[in-house]
């Protein structure tokens, strides 16, 4: 998109005629420590006449004023225009002139002018482009603002439904300027510099101006713009952000001619990918930081100083809105095998028809659009085992969600959705809306939560109920030691120390192989308390010697198989239960999805003995 402005055809005016037209008497004390002298306001002139002479806009001359308030700029929008022409010289009798064609042959600049007008001597030209801004600072922001107000307010247009973001109170804004900016900026500076050494030799009052950046002058723009057009807050560090990026094509690479100066220390690496210049290492920061080694001799006979005018527009893409993370987090029970945690994907074949992750965000993605999600949770259960109890905890980090502050009522009929969508697979409870510094809850837990399981465990040879219960039951502190296991080659084959905090067993009833009168059984069902990233299936088989002890080794059979391995609970109080009044509803569909499964808690207690079936 162009970046237009407000060109005019005015007059010329001088540099005294601008100064008092535009520039306040206030702002005067940002060059002096006397500023209603006359020595002042023949600086405050010969400024005007520098900048000008550098082909500065108006607008950046107030910069070097330190005049902030936009409303003064707002003001100015008739009477100062970029293509205004503020001819040099004939502003007083006094005056002293810049550093400009002296210091460009190489000499000081003359201590003062003989007081005649030198009209023309920099002007600042009819459809020219500021040397400085490129034309940032006049751009119609009432415009952008305006052409992104209903996106940023919740209204949708027809070309673009659904496009818009709901419940928006605040925003901030993100500009990103050509990094010749800060190239050109260092070369004013240095101007005015040896402006002030000039004058202040005789009047040390005076001070050197120093200028606020044209991109926060650009972004006080916006906001005002933004704010007035949406009735929304501007807040710095708000979720959500209006981005702007300005480029243009002319003075894209100005920042080359630095590669040529020793003393710059600057150097960058350009690479080619398809057909294209890729440039590595290029900042805003390092050219400004290699721009402040060099001195006005270097812009001078590098032919930098003043800047060069330039022709071409500066242009801007499509202004960007995003919005920060929202995260939704809650537990969620996987009640059917054979569903994966995430997409199971393998040489582009998936290996499982659903995966609790997909389950789950198709129906956040309903009611949050947002753009794309990352999923997490406290550990992950293979594809063939379930995940019961009070469920696993989890979080949905949302990507430039659309919908910034759903109510109870519609995180209950999310809930709800996905029980009622997903019967007998998978079941959510306690969905909710977290802070991100909240997630750290379950991220640092990784090491240190404890997990429940349950498991049917088949022995090669029978062995008597006596002999499990002695070696078996009620068995507290295990210590284990655990190879990676053969199933899981991407992790390094290293030994951990795990721990089996509890171990129980129950004997089968009559529907399973082995009846309960049975004194020797094949089958069993285990339950366990085990600390984090215990491999339980290798717990049970040892994996040929790679986890050692295991249930094998300590009945003394030659083999032992996990079967048909659960879950039965996660040991991390988070997130919190939802204490919304639609509870009891989101329970009661919940409770309507689960599948009867084993509840005993691995911690063992006085009634177990009476299902051992002894």
């Amino acid at each position: 998109m162009l970046a237009k402005d407000h060109r005019g055809s005015l007059a010329a005016v001088s540099p005294h005629e601008f100064r008092l037209s535009c520039v306040p008497a206030s702002a005067l004390k940002s060059i002096s420590n006397s500023p209603s002298t006359q020595a002042t306001a023949d600086y405050a002139d010969a400024i005007v006449d520098v900048l000008a002479s550098a082909n500065c806009c108006p607008y950046c001359i107030l910069r070097y004023f330190d005049v902030r308030d936009v409303q003064r700029y707002r003001s100015h929008r008739t009477l100062v225009q970029p293509s205004d022409r503020i001819v040099a010289g004939d502003y007083s009798s006094q005056s002293r002139s810049g550093p400009t064609a002296a210091a460009k042959d190489g000499g000081s600049a003359p201590a003062a002018s003989s007081g005649k007008p030198e009209v023309a001597k920099a002007i600042f030209n009819a459809g020219g482009r500021c040397s400085v801004c490129f034309d940032i600072l006049h751009l119609d922001y009432d415009a952008l603002a305006k052409s992104k107000a209903g996106e940023m307010t919740g209204i949708d247009t027809a070309d673009s439904p659904g496009s818009s973001y709901q419940g928006a109170t605040t925003f901030t804004t993100s500009l990103k300027v050509p990094v010749a900016l800060s190239l050109r900026h260092r070369c004013i500076d240095l101007l005015i510099a040896s402006l002030h050494a000039s004058h202040s030799r005789d009047s040390p009052e005076l001070i050197k101006p120093t200028s606020f950046s044209v991109k926060d002058l650009a972004k006080s723009f916006l906001v005002d713009a933004v704010k007035r057009s949406t009735g929304l807050r501007f807040e710095p560090n708000s979720p959500f952000m209006l981005e702007v990026q300005f480029s243009n094509r002319e003075i894209e690479k100005e920042y080359m001619w630095l590669t040529k100066v020793p003393e710059a220390n600057f150097k960058v690496k350009i690479r080619r990918a398809k057909g294209q210049e890729i440039v590595e290492g290029l900042s805003q920061e390092k050219v400004a930081n290699s721009a402040s080694l060099l001195g006005l001799d270097h812009y001078v006979s590098h032919d930098h100083c003043p800047p060069r005018l330039v022709s071409q527009d500066t242009v801007y893409d499509e202004p960007r809105l995003t919005h920060a993370p929202i995260f939704v987090a809650g537990r969620y029970c996987k009640l059917q095998r054979n569903i994966s945690h995430s997409p199971w994907i393998v040489d582009g074949r998936k290996k499982t028809e659903d995966s609790v992750e997909e389950l789950i965000a198709v129906h956040l993605k309903k009611l949050f659009n947002n753009a794309t999600h990352r999923f997490a949770s406290s550990g992950r259960e293979d594809a063939d085992v379930r995940m019961l109890g009070d469920g696993r905890p989890f979080y949905f980090e949302l990507i430039n969600p659309r919908v910034l502050v759903p109510t109870c009522a519609q995180m209950v009929a999310l809930e709800e959705s996905i029980n009622q969508s997903s019967v007998g697979k998978v079941s959510v409870r306690d969905l909710q809306v977290v802070s991100k510094d909240s997630t750290n809850i379950m991220k640092d837990s990784v090491d240190t939560k404890s997990k429940s399981y349950s498991c049917i465990v088949e022995l090669a040879e029978p062995v008597t109920k006596q002999a499990i219960l002695d070696k078996l039951h009620d068995k507290s502190n295990i210590e284990v030691q655990q190879r990676n296991p053969t199933r899981v080659p991407r992790r390094a084959d290293l030994v951990r120390n795990k721990c089996v905090e509890h171990l129980s067993v129950e004997f089968l009833d009559p529907s399973g192989t082995d009846s309960v009168d049975a004194q020797e059984v094949t089958k069993f069902r285990a339950n366990m308390k085990t600390s984090a990233g215990t491999y339980v299936k290798e717990f049970i088989s040892g994996d040929d010697g790679r986890t050692t002890p295991c249930v094998a080794t300590l009945l003394g059979v030659s083999a032992a198989v996990c079967q048909q391995l659960d879950v039965t609970r996660i040991h991390l109080d988070w997130p919190p239960k939802r204490s919304d009044a639609a509870e009891q509803a989101s329970d009661g569909a919940a409770k309507k999805h689960t599948i009867d499964a084993p509840t005993t808690d691995a911690s063992g207690g006085a009634d177990k003995k009476a299902k051992l079936g002894l």
